[in-house]
């Protein structure tokens, strides 16, 4: 990018060269980190070598490194010097009382124009690719802002002098000014951070501060968005969240539903069938074979008991013939298999029988008769859905200002849905609010549809000469797993804390059975029992009356 100065006052040189750069610095295709020539005719000043510097100076505070002013004097009075072009620059490495500029300026090239020929007397490159400058000792500024989980402040916290404690960004940025031997200094806490530009097109928040080279930093769970990378430049991800909705969780099935959810209707009157069936192909085999076949077999009733036997695994009389002996067989391998799936599953869920289904999708969770709780920006997620994607929603809004009080409805009424992250949803798991520590399980789920991504990045101005090396810290942060290990200590934490109840059952061992587990088969035997006294009181009272009516 060549910029060319030829105006003569000196004070409107700053001005010139400011209103270039604030008119591209909107631009798409601006790029702090080209490589910028500056064309000065320095005849046109009383102190060319002091304009020069203040313009390299204007450029560097302006994060713009790879720059040289060209100096060309042609109506110098000595023939050499006005056949000569001298090429200046800052001094790459500079001390580190000089952390918002540079020492000096010095001539990095020289042009001799010999007629229509002409060299550079030094076989160098023009910038400097790899600028290392010393940051040891110098203050780190940082803008930030309270945010839960991320960045918490210290019990001496004021908006004008902000200390931060802990936090998951807190700990990264100590790293990070750490390598770079910088002094963490922290700057007064603005307004609305997060809103990088206002209403009529300004810089704001976070964006103006970075803008304006307030701050050398910017971070506070800030989501990578489409207006970013055109007022800042934004490091790697370091976290990825998202946002969904969490229903209540199904209830979980009585112990005394086990049996009945082994099989399905069709299942259970598919076996029915069966039995029938063969009882009815066992009766006409016995009838129809030349082998005499006991009586028992040629009975309705005594068939039934025997088919039946064998499907509940229990001991009856063989058959004689052979016709009845090979259906016999196929009745007892399939009985077997019936068998076999029936106690596996009556097992697994008499130790665990598990939970109802709670709605999976978005649209179960709109079918359905539930509130749907929101605030102002959960909404606003929803502005480029179909208008009546929206209106259903906005039929079954309710106002959820104050989440945690929507959060303990759901939970308590079971009428309400809320939009939360994960990482909220893991902290309130961690803290025991919405988890059940009998029935070991949580008390709100998510669906399957996320209703936004979240990109965590920090910010840093346009072109700083800092970017590189934050980023490459970042990146083996996060490569490294450390961002994901303070995670789960912090979740840890809260556990304890909270004296969150802790299995030390794994998934590996036994469970014992107790009368608890045990329901549904008591249910049942109490049930035989029952019908067995039923029974047995009808034939006594059977038998009395037919006594009284033989002896009249």
């Amino acid at each position: 990018m060549f910029i060319s100065i030829n105006i003569g006052n000196e004070v409107n040189i700053k001005f010139n060269l400011q209103f270039v750069l604030e008119h591209l610095r909107f631009s798409k295709s601006w790029n702090p980190r080209a490589h910028f020539v500056i064309i000065l005719l320095d005849y046109l000043f009383l102190e060319p070598n002091k304009i020069t510097y203040d313009i390299l100076l204007y450029l560097f505070k302006n994060k713009i490194l790879k720059a040289i002013v060209i100096k060309y004097n042609m109506y110098a009075s000595d023939k050499l010097e006005g056949n000569t072009i001298k090429l200046y620059s800052w001094i790459p490495n500079h001390n580190s009382k000089y952390c918002d500029g540079f020492e000096n300026i010095t001539v990095i090239n020289t042009w001799i124009n010999n007629g229509d020929k002409g060299y550079f007397i030094k076989n160098n490159s023009l910038f400097e690719e790899n600028i290392k400058m010393k940051t040891r000792g110098c203050p780190f500024r940082i803008s930030t802002f309270p945010v839960k989980y991320f960045i918490i402040e210290d019990v001496n916290f004021s908006l004008t002098k902000p200390v931060f404690k802990e936090g998951l960004e807190i700990q990264m940025i100590k790293i990070i000014a750490k390598k770079l031997e910088m002094d963490e200094y922290y700057l007064p806490v603005i307004k609305d951070p997060w809103f990088l530009m206002d209403k009529d097109g300004n810089v704001s928040g976070y964006a103006r501060e970075l803008y304006y080279n307030n701050a050398d930093i910017a971070f506070g769970a800030l989501s990578l968005m489409e207006i970013v990378p055109i007022l800042t430049d934004s490091t790697n991800i370091h976290f990825w969240d998202k946002i969904s909705w969490y229903v209540p969780c199904g209830t979980r099935f009585p112990r005394w539903e086990s049996i009945t959810r082994i099989f399905s209707i069709t299942v259970w009157l598919c076996i029915v069938l069966s039995v029938i069936l063969a009882v009815v192909t066992i009766i006409f085999l016995a009838r129809k074979s030349v082998c005499s076949e006991q009586k028992s077999y040629k009975s309705g009733i005594t068939t039934l008991y025997y088919c039946f036997g064998v499907l509940i695994a229990e001991s009856i009389a063989l058959p004689n013939s052979s016709s009845v002996r090979l259906f016999f067989l196929s009745w007892l391998c399939y009985s077997l298999s019936i068998n076999t799936v029936f106690q596996a599953y009556l097992t697994t869920f008499l130790i665990d029988p598990g939970f109802r289904p709670h709605f999976k999708t978005f649209k179960e969770l709109l079918d359905s008769d539930m509130k749907l709780g929101t605030i102002e920006f959960d909404l606003y997620l929803y502005n480029y859905s179909s208008s009546e994607y929206i209106s259903r929603i906005l039929e079954k809004n309710e106002d959820c200002s104050f989440k945690n009080h929507c959060v303990e409805w759901a939970i308590k009424y079971k009428n309400l849905s809320v939009i939360q992250s994960e990482l909220n949803i893991a902290y309130l798991i961690a803290a025991s609010l919405i988890g059940s520590s009998a029935d070991d399980t949580n008390l709100l789920c998510g669906i399957d549809e996320v209703v936004q991504h979240l990109k965590l990045v920090t910010l840093m101005p346009k072109g700083s000469p800092l970017y590189q090396s934050v980023n490459d810290i970042i990146v083996r942060i996060t490569e490294a797993g450390l961002y994901k290990q303070w995670l789960n200590l912090f979740l840890y934490e809260q556990k304890i804390k909270n004296k969150k109840y802790l299995p030390f059952r794994g998934s590996d061992e036994y469970t014992v059975l107790t009368l608890a587990h045990m329901q549904s088969p008591f249910l049942v035997m109490t049930l035989g029992y029952g019908l067995s006294i039923i029974m047995f009181t009808g034939e006594m009272i059977h038998f009395r009356i037919k006594m009284l009516d033989s002896s009249l």
